[in-house]
């Protein structure tokens, strides 16, 4: 299988290089250490009354009693009268619309604490805010030697909370490929400098309002760290960001074996076990009907073997292309500032991924 670049925590690939596709599912697998309530498949954030992950379904897919069927919706008895159906809402039934396409994407709804990325934690439940995410990441599996193996970057969080289910650690994630929302916001971070590793000392910094900060590392520098390091991060503070500090331990190269991978199936995923603060599976897709692109995630202990399970594999698209598979091994620290509105993740990462084909 094909080393690739890790997908986590860096900007989304050039659009010049592999089009908005790829540009899409890279941005969807930002790091997530979210542990949120249960969002099971139909149903609304746990509610009673079920809905599909695109939206409440016009009455027009129902079989019985349904004229829409081969019907032009002139006929009399069509329950298109009926009140309540959403036709009445500007939908196109007179161009030849069957009203079974996913219509509207919709979120799943706050999860309860303790939050993750990108998220603080207000009165019990999560809230996506602006997310400082600094991280190294380790550089032996680069897809692209030029792009380097650090970042530090303010995320937004109407990218970052782009979920619309979740169950236990794992969570699914899509952007539509029309209009998705900016990855990144700028604001004045100051400096960030991080020792300990290979490269000594690196430095992030910026001086004005931005959405990512510049750094040091030379391109095409594969390794930032070795596995042991001891790597501290100091953040002297800018305009929108506090100072801070944190100590994280490199963790150890991973590779990894993806399962058997089928829409409505569990995904058993293996990999070489060692230790860390957590691995995180990743499969991603794009709906090939719309446009969309979709990532399944989990948050596992590092253990050698994990499931994706089928109620979350169940809201990926039936009509996809091929899958994009990425294992990580990730060392983090969450840093909430609940009264600035802000969250800070300090992440050291190691990574890698691959595609598996559509037979």
């Amino acid at each position: 299988m094909e080393q690739r670049k890790p997908l986590l925590l860096t900007p989304f690939r050039s659009a010049a290089r592999a089009g908005i596709r790829c540009a899409l599912l890279a941005g969807l697998v930002v790091l997530s250490l979210s542990a949120l309530s249960c969002y099971q498949p139909g149903q609304g954030g746990g509610g009673d009354d079920p809905v599909p992950p695109w939206g409440a379904d016009d009455d027009d897919s129902a079989a019985v009693g349904d004229d829409d069927t081969g019907d032009d919706d002139s006929a009399a008895g069509d329950d298109d009268s009926a009140a309540g159906d959403d036709d009445s809402a500007g939908d196109d039934d007179s161009s030849g619309d069957d009203d079974s396409a996913h219509e509207e994407i919709v979120f799943a709804p706050p999860g309860a604490c303790p939050c993750g990325f990108g998220q603080i934690c207000v009165a019990g439940l999560c809230q996506y805010v602006n997310t400082f995410a600094v991280g190294l990441l380790e550089g032996a599996h680069s897809f692209d030697p030029e792009v380097p193996s650090g970042t530090a970057c303010f995320w937004n969080p109407a990218w970052i909370g782009s979920v619309i289910a979740r169950q236990g650690t794992c969570y699914v994630r899509v952007l539509s490929s029309e209009s998705p929302p900016d990855p990144y916001v700028e604001l004045d971070g100051g400096w960030v400098t991080v020792t300990g590793g290979q490269t000594d000392p690196i430095q992030f910094s910026q001086p004005a309002a931005a959405t990512c900060m510049g750094n040091n590392i030379t391109p095409g520098v594969t390794d930032l760290f070795e596995e042991g390091d001891t790597l501290q991060f100091s953040g002297g503070g800018g305009i929108d960001l506090p100072p801070f500090s944190a100590t994280l331990l490199a963790p150890a190269p991973i590779m990894g074996s993806p399962g058997s991978i089928a829409v409505g199936q569990p995904v058993t995923m293996a990999w070489s076990g060692s230790s860390s603060d957590f691995v995180e599976l990743i499969v991603s897709t794009e709906d090939t009907e719309t446009g969309y692109a979709y990532a399944a995630v989990c948050r596992v202990p590092d253990s050698g073997a994990a499931t994706i399970p089928a109620t979350i594999t169940a809201f990926l698209p039936s009509a996809h292309g091929d899958w994009e598979v990425s294992f990580s091994r990730n060392e983090v620290e969450h840093l909430e500032y609940t009264a600035l509105g802000l969250v800070i993740e300090v992440v050291v990462q190691t990574s890698w991924a691959t595609e598996v084909a559509v037979p």
